[in-house]
């Protein structure tokens, strides 16, 4: 018998007892109060189990030891650390879920030694009248724009998305409204942000101007095939610059934010052993953001290509290449003091990894990264070679 049912029947039995004995004496009517009570108790836990069937939690734990290259001692010249290396938490991902026919509910942090940050807080209204599934996402959520980025940080392959991605797509991230739309083999998104994302170290929780973003992507799925082509246009704001006496320097101008993307993905068994995938995404665009600061109106273009191959179904071996382009157009030059490459040079990634499916929740992966900066003649090629251990536990 469900618990719906039982308070039902307690119901009934209250009110057959109620006009049974009428409320003669203080004992009738004690019996009756106490089995008040017990239906009142077991309404309001039905109705708390009525909305445990409409909440579902999810989250993952990834913890590595990481080895890089360029790992130092003591302070940079920023004077913050110069240690890149050891162990860490990645991420810490809780997700709550709350789901109704036509709306849903989404909260998601991340808690890692650096502290506990929102990733997610969606207000999702889903239309029932037309049966394609149109859905409006209010809140902080992922951009609508290309493949990686959407992509769950769980599933991906490599320890972190391309550098294109990272760049043009800073922390994933933003705050605004878009609209999904999903219609047999169309897949399309749009929605309208404030730009800046959750990453930018000068206006983090704030835009910066009163300019909207617009971001979209349109792309169909055949299942073994799918792709799409996504774009980006706003605008942002470099506030003026002073000198120590606050006399302006540069007046605040306003830079176009734009960028253009193709993605491209393909599966299926090619051999014996597994399911093979091939997935590529190609990005160009201006203003972007290194290390949470904006590169204001600086042109730039990248792209990846990925090769996975499944081992059955607990192992896999991944191969990735991204190339990222800070100054496009440019050449490769040396840095202020003619000792290392400048920072607007070219940077090509080789990743490699290898992966293993411990049971249904727990992941381990073994990947190491060659970084080739590119360098004009005589400068050398920086030793920053990264080697990331990782183990993954999700539920």
């Amino acid at each position: 018998m469900n618990r719906t049912a039982a308070v039902a029947i307690l119901v009934a039995a209250r009110l057959a007892f109620a006009q049974a004995s009428g409320g003669e004496d203080d004992a009738s009517g004690a019996l009756q109060q106490k089995i008040d009570e017990v239906v009142e108790e077991a309404v309001d836990s039905n109705e708390l189990l009525e909305a445990f069937t409409h909440l579902r939690f999810s989250g993952y734990v990834q913890a590595r030891y990481l080895y890089s290259e360029a790992s130092g001692e003591g302070l940079n010249a920023r004077g913050k650390p110069d240690v890149t290396d050891g162990f860490m938490v990645r991420r810490g991902r809780l997700k709550a879920t709350y789901a109704l026919d036509w709306s849903e509910y989404v909260l998601n942090i991340d808690a890692t030694g650096q502290g506990v940050t929102l990733k997610d807080g969606e207000v999702h209204l889903i239309e029932p009248w037309t049966g394609q599934r149109l859905e409006l996402v209010v809140g902080q959520t992922k951009y609508p724009f290309g493949f990686e980025v959407g992509q769950s940080s769980s599933v991906r392959e490599l320890p972190e998305r391309s550098r294109v991605v990272r760049a043009f797509l800073a922390g994933d991230r933003d705050r605004g409204a878009k609209l999904l739309v999903d219609i047999g083999v169309l897949r399309a998104m749009v929605g309208v942000f404030d730009g800046n994302g959750i990453d930018d170290a000068g206006f983090v929780g704030v835009d910066n101007d009163q300019n909207k973003d617009l971001i979209g992507r349109v792309g169909v799925d055949f299942g073994f095939i799918s792709g799409g082509v996504s774009g980006w246009y706003g605008r942002t704001f470099r506030p003026d610059t002073v000198d120590s006496a606050g006399a302006v320097v540069t007046p605040g101008t306003t830079f176009d934010r734009t960028r253009l993307g193709m993605d491209l993905q393909l599966s299926g068994a090619v051999l014996s052993i597994g399911r093979t995938e091939l997935r590529g995404e190609f990005i160009a665009g201006r203003t972007y953001q290194t290390n949470g600061v904006e590169q204001f109106g600086v042109p730039a273009i990248g792209w990846y290509a990925v090769v996975v191959q499944h081992l059955g179904d607990e192992d896999f071996l991944a191969v990735r290449y991204d190339y990222f382009d800070p100054l496009a157009g440019t050449k490769d030059t040396a840095s202020a003091d003619g000792t290392a490459p400048a920072p607007t040079n070219s940077v090509g990634t080789v990743g490699m990894v290898v992966g293993h499916e411990w049971n249904r929740s727990v992941k381990l992966s073994a990947a190491y990264e060659i970084v080739v900066t590119g360098t004009p003649q005589g400068i050398a090629d920086p030793d920053d070679n990264v080697l990331t251990l990782q183990f993954q536990a999700r539920f």
